[in-house]
């Protein structure tokens, strides 16, 4: 930059003889011109000045992280299954059925907020009948057009990937202009599971502290302290009935997996890994890639039912450790299989990866990964090498067995999520997973807005099997061709 300003001055003089000398009337006039050389090359200065401060800002705003939908869906794989071409999810058809009138939504609480857009509690009268209230989820963006075409694709991706147990399901949409896009999910009671075990995680050490102590027995000397309060009989009418915000219209305990109790137990950690499991096993079969998968990733609902989601929206990720800014794109590093964090490649496989990080997540209580490696750089150098963290405490041997094939350095040597499913379905009791698949009939059958609409566009069912529950999951759908072909 400095070398062009030092030859401005002979640039605006050959400018002037080559361009001016010959109209000019005569040598004085030419002399005159000569002597607004400094003015002229001031200027020529500022223009450069000004078009070099152009070109810095076009840059930056181009690598400027934005928001995009994190769960993409597979159109083909190489031969060699190093490259794979993804379904723009622009091109997903989008049903007009899935509509909400805005009336009828009235907005609540925020429940979170991100540099790109919030997600807010909010109650919709009519959703499941004429005198229903239902409590959900609403997702918003900020209103410029590349987060609210983000926004449509992610709602576009829920649509084409239909409804499942362990997902936080779409139950409707505004994309009229009449208004903000609005993306409208379950409501999720508890939270993130991250924080849950954060929040709950001293019940499961003093939990497991009394086990080891007295073998599991209650002390029965604490009894004489207990006081008793006699239960007042009351009937059927005096109960008042509450909104909606569960995937069951009842909260008795037939229709919960696990007891509503905040305490942790091991069986409960077995559960939260079993139901994301299957989640994930659900995705894969829909050739659907997370890319994004973590504790807090996970909602918590009545029953410790769990689904899995994509919560970016609702977390600034300029000031959230668990993501580097890569170019124009927050990435979670240390949740990352290494050929998406070197190569950029992302397949159900790399999605294992990041589940065996997960399960460390929740046998380690919500601690965060690689705790002995806070620098990142130093995060790359020990994923070259080959570094693998140590079992958690109070982790089964077998499951940090499964952690560790998850992290396997290639990707086709990692199990598949149906054989993760299959090795935490024989981990739980007979009555746990009977439990599941029932909860799987009930919701397919039952009142849950999502099945409701998702049925209502089916011309059958598929079955439920006890072996390998994937719910309506109808055979593997034909992937149209990427509007980039």
């Amino acid at each position: 930059m400095v070398r062009i300003i030092h030859i401005c001055p002979y640039l605006v003089i050959l400018f002037l003889t080559c361009f001016c000398l010959p109209f000019s009337p005569s040598h004085l006039s030419f002399v005159a011109l000569l002597s607004q050389v400094p003015v002229l090359s001031s200027i020529l200065v500022l223009v450069l000045v000004a078009i070099f401060f152009l070109i810095i800002l076009i840059t930056l705003w181009r690598k400027k992280p934005h928001y995009e939908v994190r769960w993409k869906v597979i159109e083909s794989v190489s031969v060699d299954c190093h490259h794979y071409t993804y379904i723009d999810p622009g091109c997903l058809p989008y049903d007009s059925a899935w509509e909400i009138p805005r009336d009828s939504i009235v907005l609540g609480k925020v429940l979170g907020l991100g540099a790109f857009g919030r997600v807010v509690e909010a109650n919709i009268s009519g959703l499941t009948g004429p005198d229903s209230t239902t409590k959900v989820a609403v997702k918003m963006v900020k209103q410029n057009n590349s987060s609210v075409q983000s926004l449509m694709s992610e709602l576009k991706v829920l649509v084409h990937l239909g409804p499942h147990l362990n997902v936080v399901n779409l139950l409707g949409a505004c994309t009229t202009p009449t208004g903000p896009v609005y993306v409208i999910t379950e409501f999720c009671h508890h939270g993130d599971l991250l924080n849950y075990l954060h929040k709950n995680k001293h019940t499961f050490l003093q939990t497991d502290a009394q086990t080891e102590s007295d073998g599991g027995y209650m002390d029965m000397s604490e009894e004489k302290n207990t006081q008793y309060v006699a239960m007042k009989t009351i009937n059927s009418t005096q109960i008042e009935p509450t909104v909606y915000e569960t995937p069951y219209p009842s909260l008795d305990e037939t229709f919960l997996l696990l007891d509503d109790s905040s305490a942790l137990s091991h069986n409960d950690l077995l559960s939260f890994s079993y139901q994301i499991a299957q989640a994930m096993d659900f995705l894969s079969s829909k050739n659907c890639v997370h890319r994004d998968l973590a504790a807090r990733n996970a909602l918590v609902c009545e029953g410790k039912l769990v689904k899995i989601c994509d919560f970016g929206l609702a977390r600034d990720l300029t000031k959230d450790q668990n993501y580097i800014a890569r170019g124009n794109n927050f990435l979670p590093l240390k949740w990352m299989a290494p050929e998406s964090v070197f190569k950029s490649v992302y397949s159900s496989q790399s999605d294992v990866w990041s589940y065996g990080i997960l399960l460390w997540e929740i046998f380690s209580l919500g601690e965060s990964p690689y705790p002995d490696i806070p620098r990142t750089r130093d995060f790359y150098s020990a994923l070259r090498r080959g570094y693998r963290m140590t079992c958690p405490d109070h982790t089964p041997q077998t499951v940090y067995n499964l952690m560790t094939e998850c992290w396997m350095e290639k990707p086709e040597a990692r199990p598949s999520f149906t054989s993760v499913v299959s090795t935490f379905r024989n981990m739980m009791s007979d009555d746990y997973n009977k439990r599941y698949v029932r909860m799987t009939e009930e919701f397919l059958k039952g009142q849950n807005p999502a099945a409701i609409r998702f049925r209502a566009g089916q011309t059958h069912e598929s079955p439920i099997s006890e072996d390998k529950v994937r719910l309506l999951e109808v055979g593997p759908e034909e992937a149209g061709p990427s509007c980039s072909s």
